[in-house]
């Protein structure tokens, strides 16, 4: 990490979709920071919320459905919650960018890489149509992609899924963001495409000095690019912590159980552990904490109390009631 000065806080966010079967409670509670110059991994299972906190901080949510019921947004000591959809857009891409996890989606298929390009970097960035290719150009460079001259008068169909997730990663690059949120960037690509676009990730933060924030389910992902991990479940971030120290170490019940499911390379004929019951359904959530249903260390407490996220030890932040009592989970 660069520095340990803040650049993003959310704080106590709560996030309700109106759907026709009830109100879906997605997000209750959420809350971390980012700091300059350092890669936040957000972790859980699909359904727990990371892309919709990720989707949340740029306003990309439709309201209807999404309703923002509670919580702060702070980016540079402004609550994005509060701004206008102009002064958002000023943010947006400039600011704050995000690279998504299928790229053809968010790639026009009707334009080349150009004409996209170029659209986002006269938006954001006080250039000329001609600086602006070679703006353009030159991130393509950056994210390694040969010959991006013939890439820009390319059409999205016209190339790979890793060729694709690049030009989103230079477009994004090529408005100088200061934090980079990158949504599942790996998901549709094969292993090795995949460890390319990582490293291309971490080598782009460490150049431009930028915040990352990357969200993934991959506990694989979060342990070779994340300076910190937050783990997220059924809507609340359970633990937070140095990422080494929480997959080496996790507290929460949840993160223990997720970290053992995982195979492992030096042991792959051992038997993996499950966690037992399924997630909840959000639309009537279980009282208190949310993993009690599932956790083999409850308390009364536990179905009666949602826990806050507390710091255990220095820099580590778990929500769990019972942590620091008679128990396997105790922290040292």
């Amino acid at each position: 990490m660069i520095n340990v000065e803040e650049i993003l806080r959310v704080e106590d966010l709560r996030i309700n979709f109106i759907t026709e079967d009830g109100i879906v409670k997605a997000i209750d509670g959420v809350s971390f920071s980012l700091e300059r110059g350092e890669v936040l991994g957000i972790v859980g299972e699909t359904g727990c919320g990371k892309s919709v906190t990720a989707h949340a901080i740029l306003r990309l949510l439709p309201q209807p459905p999404a309703q923002i019921v509670d919580g702060r947004i702070v980016f540079e000591g402004k609550n994005l919650l509060d701004l206008s959809e102009d002064e958002m857009n000023k943010i947006r891409g400039s600011g704050i960018a995000m690279i998504f996890q299928e790229p053809m989606t968010s790639l026009n298929p009707a334009f080349t890489i150009k004409e996209q390009m170029i659209d986002v970097i006269t938006l954001h960035r006080n250039v000329s149509k001609k600086e602006a290719v070679e703006i353009a150009a030159n991130a393509l460079r950056d994210v390694k992609l040969p010959q991006p001259e013939i890439i820009l008068n390319k059409y999205p169909h016209e190339l790979s899924g890793g060729q694709r997730q690049r030009v989103m990663i230079a477009m994004a690059l090529s408005c100088q963001p200061k934090i980079l949120i990158a949504d599942e960037p790996t998901t549709a690509l094969d292993v090795t495409i995949q460890a390319q676009i990582l490293n291309l990730i971490k080598n782009l933060q460490e150049k431009y000095e930028m915040s990352v924030m990357i969200i993934t389910h991959d506990m694989g992902v979060v342990a070779q690019i994340s300076d910190r991990v937050a783990v997220m479940y059924a809507g609340n971030v359970v633990e937070i912590g140095d990422v080494k120290e929480v997959l080496k170490s996790p507290i929460h019940p949840y993160t223990k159980g997720l970290l053992k499911s995982i195979p492992k390379v030096e042991n792959p004929n051992e038997k993996l552990e499950t966690i037992p019951g399924s997630v909840p359904n959000l639309i009537n959530p279980p009282s208190g904490c949310r993993f009690h249903p599932r956790c083999s260390i409850k308390g009364g407490i536990c179905e009666k109390e949602k826990p806050l996220l507390e710091e255990v030890k220095k820099g580590r932040y778990v929500a769990c009631h019972m942590i620091g009592r008679d128990s396997p989970w105790t922290v040292s």
